[in-house]
């Protein structure tokens, strides 16, 4: 006796299936307008269109990266416009001036009106932020990573064993290659905030033990925090009512350090020099070769411990008033009252770095400016100086040559964003293309299997019937 494969039927049977998944994948197809909808339908058109929606996403942080630019530079066109108009006021107040039948009175209105300007330009330059942060009134000073620094002098090195904070905000243009660098602090034994050549972020300080023997100590970030090119707000936190030591970082808290009951802080006024500076010169071999490669915009000592609210608060741009002790600031050029810059160190106008492009090293520099009345150089300008209209044309010649910059980075970063968005259609096209489905060859195909779907139940069932009757003849 022999049993046999039915063939035949199981043929029937697999045609009837294929072309059941046939249809089923068609009117897939159509339902969802796309044509891949698993990973099996096309498996290197979806790798594909992987990476070109990656692109997408990168393109469209661009864009919307880009914007935040076109707004920035807007709000700096904005501020600078009426920067202008009123350094223009200023020089026809001084030209009025000059008229021999004034009176006294009207000499003195006009002085008065001239001195509201210059103040009003200084508010302006103040008050135009952009995200919380200031662009017309943002400058630093440039080290340049050997011997430029700024001193602040002896007279605050007290501070030292009592609550106190020390705060300062700069971009890093190179890290530190094999000794951590000196950027805002106490000189001699460190009391500062430094920079690692791992690229993290440490604030050290020194304790004394009873018996006299100091230790360094330090709390910071992880190595790679910092980033060439970016900007940072460094805040470092003595408590002595709590025995803590704390240090921030944009906002954030990122160490803290239990002070010893038994230990207290190095008292500077006895020894190891103590001066507070931003930047450190160096002694190439020496025992101070820490030099900081990159600007510093201000430096600020407090004879407080600054709070978790209150350093958040400066993060967003709103210092703390109460309690400071010391203030250097860049942007106030030759008018910080304290400060005395070192072997040549320059002023240079700050810099916000925008992702402009699918890749996060695709990055445009945003120049801001020092449009402030100090940084004018007007701040103590009087209408009678001999000197007076030749310095407003000066600072109206500045103010013109940056708003010429503003101009010129506003229509590179228009035409950025419009390379993105050429970018971004040529890539959606890519992928609609990838996925778009052709419903009349769809449903074409569809007919295609209904009718052979039709041709195959209609031999399944003859087959069946002609069996069935074979089976009938063989019983009778």
């Amino acid at each position: 006796m022999y049993i046999r494969t039915d063939q035949l039927n199981l043929q029937l049977l697999q045609q009837q299936k294929l072309s059941l998944k046939i249809i089923n994948q068609s009117t897939e197809k159509i339902a969802s307008n796309s044509r891949i909808n698993q990973y099996s339908d096309d498996i290197g058109a979806l790798t594909v269109s992987s990476q070109l929606n990656s692109l997408l996403r990168a393109n469209a942080q661009g864009i919307s990266n880009t914007q935040d630019g076109i707004n920035l530079l807007n709000v700096m066109d904005s501020g600078s416009s009426s920067i202008k108009d009123m350094v223009q006021h200023l020089h026809d107040l001084i030209i009025k001036n000059q008229d021999s039948s004034l009176s006294q009175a009207d000499k003195s209105a006009l002085q008065l009106e001239f001195k509201q300007t210059i103040n009003n330009i200084q508010d302006i330059a103040e008050n135009t932020r952009y995200a919380n942060k200031t662009v017309l009134n943002s400058q630093s000073i440039q080290l340049n990573g050997s011997n430029m620094y700024v001193d602040m002098g002896l007279s605050y090195r007290g501070i030292a064993t009592t609550n106190h904070t020390l705060e300062t905000t700069f971009r890093i243009d190179k890290l530190p290659t094999d000794k951590r660098a000196f950027i805002y602090g106490f000189e001699g034994k460190h009391h500062a905030i430094e920079l690692n050549p791992d690229g993290s972020l440490m604030f050290q300080t020194w304790f004394v033990d009873s018996s006299g023997t100091a230790t360094s100590n330090t709390v910071g970030t992880k190595a790679g925090f910092v980033k060439e090119g970016e900007t940072y707000k460094a805040i470092g936190v003595i408590d002595t009512d709590n025995k803590m030591m704390r240090f921030y970082v944009n906002g954030s808290e990122v160490g803290n350090l239990a002070i010893p009951p038994d230990q207290t802080l190095f008292d500077y006024t006895t020894s190891y020099w103590g001066n507070l500076r931003v930047g450190i010169g160096n002694n190439p071999g020496g025992s101070y070769d820490y030099p900081f490669s990159g600007t510093v915009s201000s430096g600020k000592l407090y004879n407080s411990a600054l709070t978790a609210g209150q350093v958040a608060s400066a993060f967003n741009g709103k210092d703390p008033t109460s309690g400071l002790l010391n203030e250097w600031s860049a942007s106030s050029g030759k008018y910080n009252t304290t400060g005395t810059i070192m072997n040549g160190a320059t002023y240079v106008n700050d810099k916000i770095g925008i992702r402009s492009g699918a890749s996060i090293d695709d990055k445009t520099q945003i120049e801001l400016a020092n449009l402030s009345a100090k940084g004018l150089n007007l701040y103590s300008l009087s209408i009678d100086d001999t000197n007076a209209l030749q310095t407003v044309d000066s600072a109206l010649s500045t103010v013109l040559n940056t708003r010429s910059n503003i101009g010129a980075q506003l229509n590179a970063m228009n035409f950025r964003q419009q390379q993105l968005y050429s970018s971004f259609t040529s890539s959606s096209k890519a992928v609609d293309n990838i996925f778009s489905v052709d419903t009349a060859k769809e449903s074409s195909v569809i007919s295609k299997e209904q009718m052979r779907l039709q041709t195959t139940l209609t031999m399944i069932q003859n087959y069946n019937d002609f069996k069935l009757k074979a089976v009938k003849l063989l019983n009778e």
